[in-house]
């Protein structure tokens, strides 16, 4: 099967251009992962949704509050494991 812009020639050529620069000394960025296709380049990135503090850990309280779990709004993005427990703590100090 053959899918398009896809299986074009150089549809790994983005691929290839992108890592020469990430190799060349000139490339500040390390550990990033990004998407190559049909001539588009993206960063793909982890992110934390702000959550909801649950009295109690149970399955029915995550099924009342899976709305507010997966809110997508005022995500964060941790930088670090650090980040991370300081963004949990101020949440669970209100």
């Amino acid at each position: 099967m053959r899918i398009g812009w896809i299986d074009q020639p150089d549809a790994a050529g983005g691929c290839r251009l992108l890592v020469a620069y990430l190799a060349h000394e000139e490339c500040g960025v390390s550990g990033n992962v990004y998407s190559v296709a049909g001539g588009r380049v993206a960063k793909i990135f982890i992110a934390e949704t702000i959550g909801t503090l649950l009295s109690e850990l149970t399955p029915e309280a995550v099924r009342d509050q899976l709305l507010d779990i997966d809110n997508e709004a005022g995500y964060h993005r941790p930088e670090s494991l650090d980040d991370a427990t300081r963004l949990i703590a101020a949440h669970i100090q209100g």
